[in-house]
């Protein structure tokens, strides 16, 4: 695994942006796992994601209530599951990758800083006009891929140390009835 290479120039970015306010930059050391350079010399960045423990699952009425034993299972293994405790949580990753097979543009996120905003909605440059949005190249989409997998092992390494200290005792799963 490759470290955090650009967290001098991320905090030289930050400043750019928030001046010397040392709770802001506090808060960036402590969210942002890595960054990804442009080509344009902005940069992606990319937090650290937080472990989720609470796990919620829909159900409606249905002629066998076939969806009320299914959100009845999911909730279960939450609860009870570590895989796929580890799977629901490396989820946000793994779309994120998902999301920039199928492309993705960026938008500048700061006035003073060149720190950009990964987007996958390809019609908001049609619905947000005051924003510019940039298309990633190949390379810049294969880097972005390449920091997201290397987020995925760091999460995982994580999660099992979170899974030996607690186990699955700090997760709470549930059901409900949702309208349709």
């Amino acid at each position: 695994m490759t470290t955090f290479i650009y967290k001098k120039e991320i905090s030289e970015e930050i400043k750019k942006e928030y001046g010397n306010d040392s709770s802001m930059l506090d808060y960036f050391s402590k969210r942002i796992s890595n960054a990804v350079k442009l080509d344009n010399g902005g940069y992606v960045l990319i937090e650290k994601p937080s472990i989720r423990t609470r796990f919620c699952y829909g159900y409606s009425d249905t002629l066998d209530g076939s969806e009320r034993q299914e959100a009845g299972e999911l909730a279960h293994n939450a609860e009870h599951n570590t895989e796929y405790f580890i799977k629901q949580n490396l989820e946000q990753l793994q779309e994120k990758i998902c999301d920039l097979y199928a492309g993705a543009l960026v938008y500048k996120s700061y006035d003073n800083a060149k720190i950009y905003e990964l987007c996958f909605d390809d019609t908001a440059p049609d619905r947000y006009t005051d924003i510019s949005f940039i298309e990633l190249s190949k390379g810049e989409i294969e880097r972005l891929i390449n920091a997201y997998k290397e987020e995925i092992k760091k999460f995982t390494k994580r999660l099992n140390s979170y899974l030996k200290r607690y186990g699955l005792s700090k997760v709470y799963a549930w059901t409900y009835w949702r309208d349709e």
